[in-house]
């Protein structure tokens, strides 16, 4: 027989009861511990005590074993790379700091490291928190186990308590230290304090994921705690911001990465994108295995440039062409513009380029010209756009004219480009975006262009009969049939490495220019003139002979 049901008022009364017992549980918690401290002051970091990198370094090196890997169960050795930014991301002042190098070079390892420092080492303080985000519920949750491996190979699994519900889970360590997993792909934000606010593979975050950021960013100001972002360089625009950033006295920054000019399948650049080859993390033979990879196929060598070798792109969008088809098109002494010459315009304005691509019907040959303002510097430019040395190599190349102001002047650098291309042969058509219609129908008037020049407006679409994708399959044919002949030129490679194919529904593909910056401007140019040259076939010459 069951009991007799509760009146309110005696559920209220168990109510209240329930609430005291658990207040005077988590008292005599806080009280054990207090207890603990005090008698054991060495065990705890002081509230107000700065992280000692020297000592952090130390008890890594000297308590902590590999869990996984050639190196399993060897104690956990630090590169030299890895402690200079660990200590320098824990100076006094330091605010925020990011490290920037290529996949599989021991990242995961050093951040295990550190968070088991924060749960049971000697940046274990009452209440030390932490927040880790990652792309994935999967990636986080692999980082979470690599944490718990590390402390189980290191005899440090009773010292942390892993608790995987709500997912991606969290770990708690001494003295009420914890550290919280966050997904990119389903958190908005959080809103606990932390020492510690770290986000892994931070370069793949895009625009859309700014609140996220800001949010996790936010979470270090009650604590005056440190921000962390750790990845590849990708081409999210918060981790461009940081390294940006990386001149103020609040934020350290290290990057290891391959030239954006470089020759991919250097081991010269692996190894400047690779610190890890030198420890023994990563594996020369590896590199060599993904560079072979990468020659077969487009989207190989993206993930090749973005993973392996650290490159400002996003491994996961299609370009053009491969830069390795590309290349085989390249001549030492390539022919010279002659006979019939189609041009493409790419009309620019302040920050992007404004670009000419002269195409030769008989010899193939694909010349471009491109041209910016002088304000802002071209060094300023090449700092915002990440192109290194690259604009420099234009002008050296001849490839880059440099005009007074903000604006380019796109009259003057009009004649200047016709100019150079009579020289050579005869101008028999021109192509031009038809979104800008009327302004390259002026500009063309002012720069004394003759009418009898037939100009042909192409649109930008993706489908089965757009402009687009008709252009985008003329210069890939042309690409891969090796029937364009190119002389070195930074400013076309550059463009080609940048580039972004976009499809419809169909498959059908077209060149995306939205959210890109000054370096795919050549390209663009250079596919409108390759896809008129493929509607403008020169007539076959037919012989006759009579018998």
């Amino acid at each position: 027989m069951g009991s007799p049901p509760r009146t309110d008022e005696q559920r209220r009364k168990h109510a209240e009861y329930m609430r005291r017992w658990r207040a005077g549980c988590v008292a005599k918690k806080r009280r054990e511990k207090a207890l603990e401290a005090a008698a054991n002051p060495h065990l705890v970091m002081p509230e107000t005590a700065a992280p000692d990198a020297a000592a952090l370094i130390e008890w890594i090196e000297a308590v902590l074993r590999v869990p996984t890997g050639p190196l399993m169960g060897r104690p956990f050795k630090l590169g030299d790379w890895q402690k200079e930014w660990i200590a320098a991301a824990l100076a006094p002042g330091i605010q925020e700091a990011g490290q920037s190098v290529a996949r599989k070079n021991g990242k995961s390892g050093e951040i295990a490291a550190v968070i088991l420092a924060g749960l049971c080492g000697p940046l274990n303080r009452h209440g030390w928190r932490a927040i880790v985000t990652s792309m994935t519920g999967l990636l986080a949750k692999e980082l979470r186990h690599a944490i718990v491996l590390t402390a189980r190979a290191s005899g440090l699994e009773d010292r942390i308590r892993e608790r995987k519900a709500p997912p991606p889970g969290f770990i708690l360590g001494d003295h009420d230290s914890r550290v919280d997993f966050l997904a990119a792909d389903r958190a908005t934000g959080h809103a606990v304090g932390a020492d510690l606010a770290l986000i892994d593979e931070a370069g793949l975050l895009q625009e859309a994921q700014r609140g996220l950021w800001n949010a996790v960013y936010s979470c270090i100001s009650g604590r005056n705690g440190r921000f962390w972002a750790i990845s590849i360089q990708g081409d999210g625009p918060m981790f461009q911001e940081l390294e940006a950033r990386a001149a103020t006295d609040t934020v350290h920054w290290q990057k290891f990465a391959a030239d954006t000019d470089g020759d991919i399948f250097s081991e010269e650049q692996w190894h400047k994108a690779n610190p890890g080859l030198t420890d023994g993390i990563k594996s020369i033979e590896y590199m060599r295995g993904a560079a072979s990879r990468a020659k077969t196929a487009t989207a190989n060598e993206m993930h090749f440039r973005a993973y392996d070798l650290n490159m400002p792109v996003d491994p996961e969008r299609e370009t053009i062409v491969s830069v390795h088809d590309y290349q085989g098109c390249v001549a030492d002494r390539p022919e010279p513009l002659s006979g019939d010459i189609i041009i493409g315009w790419d009309l620019g304005g302040s920050a992007s380029m404004t670009c000419a691509a002269a195409y030769s019907l008989e010899s193939r040959r694909l010349k471009v010209f491109g041209a910016f303002g002088d304000e802002p510097p071209l060094s300023q430019r090449a700092r915002t756009d990440r192109m290194g040395s690259l604009y420099q190599r234009m002008v050296d190349q001849g490839e880059l004219t440099l005009y007074p102001g903000k604006v380019t002047p796109v009259v003057d650098f009009m004649s200047a480009v016709m100019r150079d291309v009579a020289d050579c042969g005869t101008i028999i058509a021109m192509g031009t975006d038809r979104y800008r219609r009327a302004e390259a129908q002026q500009a063309f008037a002012d720069a004394g262009i003759p009418n009898h020049v037939p100009v042909h407006w192409r649109g930008q679409g993706a489908s089965k009969t757009a402009d687009g994708t008709h252009d985008v399959r003329a210069f890939q044919k042309s690409v891969l049939g090796k029937r364009l002949c190119v002389g070195k030129s930074a400013m076309l490679e550059a463009a080609i490495a940048s580039s972004v194919l976009r499809y419809d529904n169909a498959g059908n593909p077209a060149l995306d220019k939205a959210g890109n910056n000054a370096r795919i401007d050549a390209l663009s140019a250079a596919v409108i003139a390759v896809g008129i040259g493929d509607l403008i076939q020169p007539k076959p010459l037919f012989k006759h002979h009579v018998v």
